[in-house]
């Protein structure tokens, strides 16, 4: 997916949408967030000045590390000794998607991707994760069958599992939530405290509204810009599967440009109209963020200012592991 032209770079400034209405009540991991934006309050404050005296040490909190070797990770030497580290370096964020499987290096200064493979093939990674940096791992899975593997063999941290997930939530059906979803959308309010509309184009699109203080307050779930040909292929199997392509002419004069003309018209209706209901949702001054596999193709069928950040979710990862 992501064949779109790359007309639209990367770095738009958003443009405010209009205000949106606090939420109801926070909802199912509204006490562990909470410890979180402690924590994150205190580093603030300079969390590592030396203690004074009679202080006690500080408490390990979400977003804390206990660097391991392989007593949690089979493929590396093993280590006697655990310690605290309160702010890495980097880390190894793994994000794995109903698709596709993207493990990154995250420091403060970038996001580099060291590893990408089909999700269902976890299974024969054995040896290409273990040629990863000996860096903390950091998990976020929406594939609860493949999670358990994955912890196993690489170790690490399973976002809101282990911990909880970073935002509080006004969802009603919390245990059905993607961390990806929350991560994403808290991530996008780091750099938009009044508010952001999260776009997340993969195989399947979401379009998520966090609001001005903090707080996740869903969105919607909807085939991604490259599932939609592929649909329609596989209910009349003697039409082409075709990606949406925002460069075709129109009319289409042969089957396949009548196609693609379709199809990229389904998916330019689709994101415009959800994105519209989201800002008009969160308000005049919240931004609108693009990401995912396919935020270039996305981009350029959207009709309003926004960002592409396609590291967005191994950012998101990156903050709530402490970078």
């Amino acid at each position: 997916m992501g064949h779109g032209s790359d007309r639209r770079q990367e770095g738009h400034q958003a443009q405010p949408h209009s205000q949106g209405q606090r939420p109801r009540a926070w909802r199912g991991q509204a006490r562990g967030c909470l410890r979180v934006h402690q924590w994150r309050a205190r580093v603030d404050e300079g969390r590592h000045r030396p203690l004074r005296e009679g202080e006690p040490e500080p408490a390990v909190l979400p977003g804390d590390l206990l660097e391991a070797g392989a007593s949690s990770h089979p493929h590396r030497e093993p280590a006697e000794v655990r310690r605290l580290v309160t702010h890495p370096r980097s880390i190894l964020a793994v994000d794995i998607g109903n698709s596709a499987t993207k493990i990154a290096r995250v420091a403060r200064d970038g996001v580099q991707e060291l590893l990408r493979f089909p999700t269902g093939d976890w299974g024969s990674q054995a040896a290409a994760c273990s040629e990863l940096p000996d860096d903390p791992v950091w998990i976020c899975s929406v594939v609860d069958g493949v999670t358990p593997a994955a912890a196993q063999l690489l170790g690490g941290t399973v976002i809101g599992t282990d911990v909880p997930l970073p935002a509080p939530l006004d969802y009603d059906t919390p245990d059905t939530l993607g961390a990806d979803r929350v991560i994403a959308a808290w991530a996008a309010w780091q750099a938009h405290p009044a508010g952001a509309v999260v776009v997340d184009a993969g195989t399947a699109m979401t379009v998520d509204w966090i609001d001005q203080t903090g707080t996740f307050r869903g969105g919607a779930i909807a085939p991604g810009p490259g599932v939609l040909g592929a649909a329609l292929n596989g209910t009349a199997p003697g039409l082409d599967a075709v990606d949406p392509d925002p460069d075709v002419d129109w009319p289409g004069r042969t089957t396949r440009q009548s196609l693609v003309a379709g199809i990229t018209s389904a998916a330019r209706g689709l994101v415009r109209d959800l994105v519209g209901q989201a800002c008009d949702a969160a308000g005049a001054d919240a931004g609108v963020v693009v990401t995912g596999g396919a935020a270039l193709l996305v981009s350029t069928l959207m009709d309003r200012h926004h960002d592409v950040d396609r590291d967005l979710l191994m950012r998101g990862i990156g903050v709530v592991a402490g970078l």
